[in-house]
């Protein structure tokens, strides 16, 4: 049986090497430390802040971003005008029936081959002008997704050629929160992270005009929202 133990020699070399493993672990962890200390204490903290999305809102209410939605909101107007069209055919084809063919329990084949027709357009009207809204969301949603990287792209770089170390995008505090909803007003509540901060570090204005903005006005609508108005109609 006493072979089954260690002898008494190695239990203190296996003990001496753990211990030595701890030593080195919590002096490695010191020494990181202290570089980290000093690593830190060579960088000046220097914070800038941005209204990134009013930018954006006003990049997106220009010309270029705007005719492209009109575009497409006409391109799918013209489609569903031609449903429309359609119906509306049908419906005069009906009044031009006798009235007494025109009543509700009438079983004139016509009029019922009309009715059927009506139905069917109707039906194709409905789904092409969900299909239609939901193409318009979706390319809206690019829309505001692009300009924003762009803006927030371009805000780094001018804020990093400034010699800030970090940008915070919040809005500014005299923007009003425009919300007439609970989640909405959160929402804008969140999007001001900043409370409040030194104006001159406020780099809104400079992207303003890097982007050519200034005579822009911003989409209103309700909450914080990019505004990109362009719905088939």
């Amino acid at each position: 049986m006493a072979t089954m133990f260690l002898k008494q020699a190695e239990r203190i070399a296996i003990y001496a090497g753990v211990a030595g493993a701890i030593y080195l672990g919590l002096a490695a962890q010191h020494d990181v430390s202290k570089a980290d200390a000093q690593a830190g204490s060579q960088v000046t903290l220097r914070i800038a802040t941005a209204d990134v999305l009013n930018v954006a809102e006003r990049l997106i209410a220009t010309d270029k971003y705007k005719s492209a939605r009109d575009t497409l909101a006409n391109s799918l107007n013209k489609e569903l005008q031609s449903k429309v069209d359609a119906l509306k055919d049908v419906q005069a084809q009906f009044e031009a029936l006798p009235e007494a063919a025109r009543q509700p329990d009438s079983k004139d084949p016509k009029v019922q081959a009309l009715n059927q027709s009506f139905a069917t357009l109707q039906r194709e009207l409905q789904q092409k002008d969900q299909e239609a809204r939901a193409q318009v969301e979706k390319f809206n949603t690019t829309q505001v997704i692009e300009a924003y990287k762009l803006v927030s792209e371009t805000a780094a770089q001018a804020a990093t050629s400034l010699g800030y170390t970090h940008l915070i995008a919040t809005r500014q505090p005299n923007a009003e929160i425009r919300s007439l909803n609970l989640q909405g007003a959160v929402q804008e509540i969140l999007a001001r992270p900043v409370v409040k901060g030194p104006i001159a570090d406020d780099i809104t204005d400079r992207l303003i005009t890097q982007f050519n903005l200034e005579n822009i006005a911003v989409p209103q609508g309700q909450g914080d929202a990019p505004v990109a108005p362009a719905t088939p109609k």
